[in-house]
């Protein structure tokens, strides 16, 4: 269990700036890169583990947020392959669903594909993955900006209240959290 939320909430706000300094540069390096995709994936795990407790608000675990996401089409992905993904995704039509942060968040932390887009300029505008279940049929599609606004909505949302119950019959803890 996080005992002080504080300390998983301040680095996700440091990351949100760090994502908006990398998507202004046009030329990143391997580095970048390699402290990108560890960036993210510990962003989303801290994420995921602050919805275990009742230090996020319910609001927020609660909405859902547009994904966009392409239709597998080529040959089954795997090891071998899995650098084509023009050959093996239809980026021709895009597609929106709404989903809970927390699937995103184990999409990224089980993520088979991850790789940034880039804009016509070399920046970064995106970021391309999928899930090693969802590989064979889509790839899903976000945004830096929106990235940035998950790592700032849980790392500023500090709930003003929280309701506990237990269970009289089995005994499981509830929480409301405002």
């Amino acid at each position: 269990m996080i005992k002080e939320s504080l300390y998983w909430k301040e680095p996700l706000l440091s990351l949100a700036k760090d994502l908006r300094v990398l998507s202004i540069r046009s030329k990143i390096g391997e580095y970048d890169l390699v402290q990108v995709e560890k960036d993210l994936l510990i962003g989303f795990y801290s994420i995921r583990k602050l919805f275990d407790t009742p230090k996020v608000s319910d609001e927020i675990k609660q909405k859902k947020y547009p994904v966009h996401w392409h239709s597998h089409v080529g040959e089954k992905l795997d090891f071998l392959n899995n650098h084509r993904l023009d050959e093996l995704y239809d980026f021709s039509k895009t597609n929106t669903e709404r989903r809970y942060l927390r699937d995103i968040c184990n999409w990224f932390i089980h993520s088979y594909i991850f790789e940034l887009n880039y804009d016509s300029e070399g920046k970064v505008s995106g970021i391309l993955f999928t899930s090693d279940k969802d590989k064979n049929r889509k790839i899903y599609s976000l945004p830096i900006e929106q990235v940035t606004q998950f790592f700032e909505e849980v790392g500023s949302n500090y709930p003003k209240q929280v309701i506990w119950s237990r269970g009289e019959e089995d005994g499981d803890e509830t929480f409301e959290v405002l």
